[in-house]
């Protein structure tokens, strides 16, 4: 019973450090399985510190996979136009 909740402790462990933060939770999310719904949500995370490069290549990825992800379009339109920050 001792290992089982030592061994359980160590999962719950590893896990919170995925969840630790959005960028931590995407980035795993597109490591283990790559979706559009992953990359734009990482783009919009690291759109919030400003990274705007790293932000219209993910809107990009977003699209690549699901072309009509609507959410993705405008923000990479806005963002290619220079308008104001999407959100």
């Amino acid at each position: 019973m001792v290992a089982a909740a030592v061994a359980l402790g160590a999962l719950t462990w590893r896990q919170a450090e995925v969840w630790h933060d959005p960028t931590s939770l995407w980035t795993h999310a597109l490591a283990t399985h790559p979706s559009a719904i992953a990359h734009y949500n990482l783009a919009v995370v690291i759109l919030g510190r400003g990274q705007l490069a790293d932000a219209v290549s993910h809107f990009h990825r977003a699209l690549a996979i699901k072309p009509g992800l609507r959410e993705a379009q405008e923000n990479l339109d806005q963002l290619l136009a220079g308008g104001p920050s999407p959100g």
